[in-house]
């Protein structure tokens, strides 16, 4: 008895898929400005659509990792939001307005006082479930104010820090990896870049002090 035996292959293109672009492309800078706007305008009318933009727009917070935020995992005396799988997020004045004008409307949500976590529904089938809200919660709460999903505001918070700051930034403040850091710039370029800056200096320094002849 014979057995038919096929060997496929999928060819792959020898590219590394870290320098492929971002599916999204980022917000242009006139849609960024309209989008800071629209944060600040809304504070008090809108606090809870406004704080879930302002975590995507300005600190690169996943809906996943937004919907998880719990009451203790924020410090309102340090303005900080802790994270365990990432660096903390250092919320601003114009973000504690937001959580306090937030906490205002959550208070009167029925059976809040046993929910654990910072964003929570009132729809009626979750009142008595302390479980986190869906990704498509904080979606569609982002897209009505913004206009823009969730990871359209990420994409540019990344896009800008690199193109300002450099890719490291991303790693040693937002905790990308490096392969997700290199999507937004060159790393390897930056920190050539880095490194002439410092051989630069060194040199400087040393004909300062007399030590070339």
């Amino acid at each position: 008895m014979f057995l038919n035996t096929y060997i496929t292959h999928i060819p792959i293109l020898d590219v590394k898929s870290r320098e492929l672009p971002p599916v999204i492309e980022p917000l242009t800078f006139e849609e960024q400005v309209r989008i800071a706007n629209i944060i600040k305008s809304n504070l008090y009318e809108r606090p809870l659509e406004c704080l879930l933009t302002s975590l995507c727009f300005y600190h690169g917070l996943t809906s996943s990792s937004i919907r998880e935020i719990r009451l203790t995992d924020l410090s309102l005396e340090r303005k900080t939001i802790y994270f365990s799988e990432r660096p903390p997020v250092y919320l601003s004045e114009d973000e504690m307005i937001m959580v306090s004008e937030y906490a205002k409307q959550r208070i009167s949500i029925r059976n809040v006082e046993n929910k654990t976590y910072l964003i929570v529904s009132s729809h009626l089938s979750e009142i008595y479930r302390d479980r986190p809200v869906n990704i498509h919660f904080i979606a569609r709460k982002v897209k009505e104010i913004a206009g823009f999903t969730p990871k359209a505001l990420r994409i540019t918070c990344f896009n800008t820090i690199a193109s300002h700051f450099g890719p490291q930034l991303l790693v040693e403040g937002f905790g990308l990896s490096l392969t997700q850091s290199s999507r937004y710039g060159k790393l390897e370029d930056y920190l050539i870049e880095e490194q002439i800056q410092s051989e630069r200096e060194y040199l400087n320094k040393q004909i300062k002090k007399g030590g070339f002849e």
